[in-house]
């Protein structure tokens, strides 16, 4: 604080219920040699794919994340086979059926399927963080306010103002027919301001 003003940071904070599952799914092969293992990898994964598509899962929500082709080393580090795993993403946007999409997901790969994780989110983020920022305003301001009054000094307009802090959308808490329990996202914004004195 100055005798021109005064700098406050105000926190904004909004919470909301999760409505889209980012489901990390994929599959795994291990065979003698490296084009059988991709082969089967590969098949594999159709069958992942074609399962989601049946449950009702768009085209635009499937996006491939991963294509790996490794050897596999014994005990005595000699080559005994070879590794192909797949990953796709898929984008569940119907919470409530989650749970059968993650049960088609892995009849369709089989043997061969993987889940390494689940993601919720919140379908517009974007609307989350423009009420955050509001109320990180809004906070900044009383905390100006109470500043000023405790200073003796009327508080004037607000000269400068930052986004200190562009945290998106974070889990507070996420459980994973299996049934998904959504928990809840909170967007975070914090604004460093700077205010007037009006005398």
């Amino acid at each position: 604080m100055s005798k021109h003003g005064l700098e406050v940071t105000g926190v904004g904070r909004v919470g909301a219920v999760p409505d889209v599952m980012v489901l990390d799914a994929g599959v795994e092969v291990v065979a003698q040699d490296p084009g059988s293992a991709y082969q089967r990898a590969t098949e594999a994964l159709t069958g992942l794919r074609e399962a989601a598509l049946a449950a009702s899962i768009a085209p635009a929500d499937l996006q491939t994340t991963q294509v790996l082709l490794h050897p596999v080393h014994d005990r005595d580090g000699v080559v005994s086979g070879h590794q192909a795993s797949l990953g796709l993403a898929i984008v569940v946007r119907d919470l409530a059926g989650s749970g059968s999409v993650i049960d088609a997901v892995t009849t369709g790969a089989g043997e061969h399927a993987r889940l390494n994780g689940i993601r919720l989110e919140h379908s517009d983020p974007t609307a989350l963080a423009d009420e955050a920022r509001r109320r990180a305003f809004a906070d900044a301001r009383a905390r100006a306010m109470e500043l000023a009054q405790l200073a003796g000094r009327p508080l004037g307009e607000c000269a400068w103002v930052a986004e200190a802090d562009d945290r998106g959308p974070a889990p507070r808490m996420m459980a994973a027919q299996m049934a998904v329990d959504p928990g809840q996202v909170e967007q975070v914004v914090s604004l460093i301001t700077r205010w007037r004195f009006a005398d």
